[in-house]
Parts: C-alpha cells; sequence; structure tokens
C-alpha cells in the first residue's frame, strides 16, 4: 500500500529543488552572476587589439603590450558579456616588455686593485632564451693616476654588443667604442679616463640569453695603485626585454 507524502513536504521539497537550478542557472549566466574573472591561456594574438584565451576572444588592455601564445592572462567578464584582458600573470620568467631597473643609493670605492669586481647595486637577474635592450647611466670619478676598467658580468653564452659614450685613457677624444658582450670577466671591458671631477657617462647596447642568471656591472682601476676610481650613487642600469 503506497503511502501518499504532505502536501506540506512535496512543496518543500519542490521548492529546494527550484533553488538548487536557480542557483546553478546563475553560476553560469553573467547576466545574473554579474563580472568576474579568470585566468586563461592564450592561443591566438589578433591585429586588433584582441587576443583569444581558452576560447574566449578578449580586448587587451593598454597596459597589456606585446602579447604571446602561451601567455597566462587574466580575463574579466561585464554583465553584458565582454571580456576584457588585463595582463600577462607574473612567471618564473619575465615576458616581454618585462623592465629591470637597479640604481645605486650609495657610492662604491674608491677601489684602487686592478681586479674588476661586481658591482653591489647595478645587477639584475635576466631570463633564459631572451633578448634585452640595455641602457646605462655612470657616474665615476678618480685621481688620474688610474683609469676605470668596466666589463659585465653575463650569464653562460649570452651574446650582445655594448657602446660606451665616454672618453678614451687620456680624456682627449669621445670615442663610441663598440665592445663585445662575453661570459668571461675580463672578455668585454674596456678602460675609460676618469679625473678628480665626478663625470657622467652613458651606455647602451642589447643582450642575449641562453641561460637565465646574473647581470652585473663589473668595474675596477685600469692599474692598481694611487687613490683608485669610485662610482657614485644615482648611477643605474636599465635593462627591457624585447624578444
Amino acid at each position: 500500500m503506497s503511502i501518499e507524502r504532505p502536501a506540506l513536504a512535496v512543496r518543500r521539497d519542490l521548492t529546494q529543488a527550484l533553488k538548487q537550478q536557480i542557483k546553478r542557472t546563475g553560476e553560469q549566466e553573467s547576466t545574473v552572476r554579474g563580472g568576474d574573472w579568470r585566468l586563461a591561456v592564450v592561443t591566438v594574438v589578433g591585429t586588433d587589439g584582441t587576443v583569444t584565451a581558452d576560447g574566449i576572444p578578449c580586448r587587451r588592455m593598454e597596459f597589456y603590450p606585446n602579447p604571446v601564445v602561451g601567455d597566462v592572462i587574466a580575463i574579466t567578464q561585464s554583465s553584458s558579456g565582454n571580456w576584457l584582458a588585463w595582463g600577462r600573470m607574473v612567471a618564473d620568467t619575465d615576458g616581454i616588455g618585462t623592465r629591470l631597473f637597479k640604481r645605486k643609493t650609495i657610492l662604491t670605492g674608491p677601489r684602487t686593485s686592478a681586479t674588476p669586481a661586481a658591482d653591489p647595486h647595478l645587477s639584475v637577474t635576466l631570463a633564459p632564451n631572451a633578448s634585452y635592450t640595455l641602457e646605462v647611466f655612470a657616474k665615476w670619478s678618480g685621481d688620474g693616476a688610474s683609469d676605470i676598467n668596466w666589463s659585465w658580468i653575463v650569464p653562460a653564452s649570452a651574446t650582445g654588443s655594448w657602446v660606451c659614450y665616454a672618453g678614451d685613457t687620456a680624456m682627449t677624444a669621445l670615442p663610441t667604442t663598440m665592445r663585445s658582450i662575453d661570459t668571461s670577466v675580463n672578455g668585454g671591458s674596456r678602460s675609460f679616463g676618469v679625473i678628480s671631477t665626478v663625470i657622467g657617462v652613458a651606455m647602451s647596447g642589447t643582450v642575449n640569453t641562453t641561460t637565465g642568471g646574473t647581470f652585473a656591472a663589473n668595474w675596477g682601476a685600469q692599474t692598481g695603485g694611487g687613490t683608485g676610481v669610485t662610482l657614485y650613487e644615482d648611477s643605474w642600469i636599465k635593462l627591457e626585454r624585447m624578444a
């Protein structure tokens, strides 16, 4: 013999079922739940300022330059259903457009040794399989008896070139001397003239890596003895990834 459930219990169960269905529908419908955001992987880079991530076409924000396939990005949806790509997430390596900047807040020196050493402030970590532009501003001085010897510490197998707009060792000319970046501490070194007055010089170039690692200014006196050479606060290096 069947037993009929009370009408009140049936209504209660039906009400609960309807609530659950409404909740599930709202979770999936943007017009109900409003805006949200999520992580997605870029699969297509458009030529009109858009990317497609996880099959969703998204308009890129101004601060998401140089997108590439494989970027993990944050995307967000409006209540009307439109999608925006906010930008890539920070990863173990730096993405294209990333800027690395270091500035000296205190001077270093005087250094009297002819053996160059890494600067304690002007050092950054480069990503593997990347290309960077290099910009430098350096302030130095010395007693004139010994010039400054400048080179770079770079990751293994790194390549590139740099130019320094500075005086020759006699401070009689302003050459633009191209030097190759080398993995050896002394491989790409160049000597530049210093005087007792603090002077500022500019450098620029490119750095290409196959393995990641430290990139640092490496400098010292050209010859030992004398009162040495000093590198001053507000000297800086800046590298921007371009590939």
